[in-house]
């Protein structure tokens, strides 16, 4: 049996900063594939309302690139939102866990290995720098 004693609060902000990254980005494409999918039906309607291919100023072409890269920028701001809030709440969260484990004893977790490395560490030779026992002689 391992106890997980504590987690770095660095590492946590980390990892759910990047997590909450990816989620947002799951998230928001679709939502972009939409809004531009609308902005395209409302410039196709826009000429078949016109009856020609006569486009007025300012009611196409330029609103519709602002109404392109303000959603871009919308959207890129919103992920590097949700990527801070989530890294803060996973270091909020490791904190908290690092205080509650010290005062009642970590998060215990079975791992099973075929090689039995955590039961038996002196049988595990220790040729390979990148080994964690190893040791410089």
């Amino acid at each position: 049996m391992i106890t997980i004693r504590k987690f770095d609060v660095g590492s946590a902000f980390r990892i759910g900063a990047l997590v909450s990254g990816v989620l947002a980005l799951v998230f928001v494409l679709p939502a972009l594939l939409c809004q531009f999918s609308l902005l395209s039906s409302i410039n196709t309607e826009m000429m078949s309302v016109n009856g020609s291919n006569v486009d007025f100023p300012f009611e196409n072409s330029m609103l519709q690139g602002l109404g392109i890269v303000g959603t871009l920028f919308f959207s890129i701001c919103g992920i590097v939102l949700y990527m801070v809030i989530g890294g803060i709440g996973a270091a909020i969260s490791a904190f908290a866990y690092n205080i509650i484990a010290r005062q009642f004893g970590g998060l215990q977790v079975e791992i099973e290995d075929p090689e039995e490395r955590y039961t038996l560490p002196s049988t595990k030779a220790k040729n390979s720098f990148f080994d964690a026992d190893f040791e410089k002689g």
